[in-house]
């Protein structure tokens, strides 16, 4: 910068990069949280872990992160220097994230293949072979990149390689093992009552949307459509009955006034 005679972009530059770390922190921190909450009302995450403050913050959510990431931070006492704890964190970060990748990818070729039938606001683009094409290409290369992501970088030095993969083994293990022994645990009465208005139900759990792109029920808007006719048939035939039994009853009124009025003329 000097050579270029802007050293005082230094300081400039300096405070941007700390405003942009920050921002990017605060959106991992609240960002999975935040999710984390959304499947717990589903009945996916103990009632401990739903728990808000009066502002709707997650904050039993935030106090278990918190301490993980205390956990975690130990790793310094271990590893040679702040630079290869970060390079782990990160790299224990990309398997976990490229792990989730590869499950998206195989979820969508599931799903695009069990329920055809099912109104998607977002197709990709080629039918049934771009999908496979997107999803097969999608997985390979995310099982590539979490392979990878194993090894050590050359460029720093992280001390003894098998403490690294001890580290990555284990840390995978534990984060990947932690939601699914949540989930083999979970029971009925997790699910938020106070919230269930506002909980759209996942598709597996709508028995009549599930019924209905399996194919197995008409559509929705086939027997609303009939149940509306249905309804003004029945309207429109109770109105006749009421203008007929209006007309019946004035027609006798008329019978008795014409009795009466012959009485008296006969008197």
């Amino acid at each position: 910068m000097e050579a270029y005679h802007l050293g005082f972009l230094t300081h400039i530059i300096a405070i941007m990069l700390v405003i942009g770390v920050l921002a990017g922190v605060s959106t991992w921190i609240g960002g999975p949280s935040k999710g984390l909450l959304a499947v717990g009302k589903h009945g996916l995450l103990p009632p401990v872990m739903q728990k808000t403050n009066k502002n709707g913050v997650q904050t039993h959510i935030l106090i278990i992160q918190g301490c993980i990431v205390t956990i975690l931070i130990l790793l310094f006492v271990f590893m040679p220097s702040v630079q290869s704890v970060y390079q782990i964190l990160s790299q224990l970060t990309s398997i976990l994230y490229l792990t989730m990748y590869i499950l998206m990818f195989l979820s969508g070729m599931k799903l695009r293949r069990k329920y055809k039938k099912l109104n998607r606001p977002f197709l990709v683009p080629g039918g049934k072979v771009g999908i496979y094409i997107f999803g097969i290409v999608g997985t390979l290369g995310s099982v590539l990149a979490l392979v990878l992501s194993f090894f050590p970088p050359s460029q720093i030095e992280v001390g003894s390689t098998a403490e690294w993969y001890l580290v990555l083994a284990i840390g995978y293990i534990v984060f990947i093992g932690i939601p699914l022994l949540i989930y083999q645990l979970r029971k009925p009465s997790w699910r938020s009552k106070a919230d269930e208005d506002e909980i759209a139900p996942f598709i597996w759990e709508d028995k009549a949307r599930l019924a209905e792109v399996e194919g197995k029920v008409a559509p929705k808007t086939t027997t609303t459509a009939t149940n509306a006719t249905t309804k003004e048939t029945t309207t429109a035939t109770k109105a006749d009955t009421n203008n007929t039994s209006t007309t019946n009853t004035n027609e006798k009124e008329n019978v008795t006034s014409n009795s009466t009025d012959s009485t008296e003329q006969k008197k």
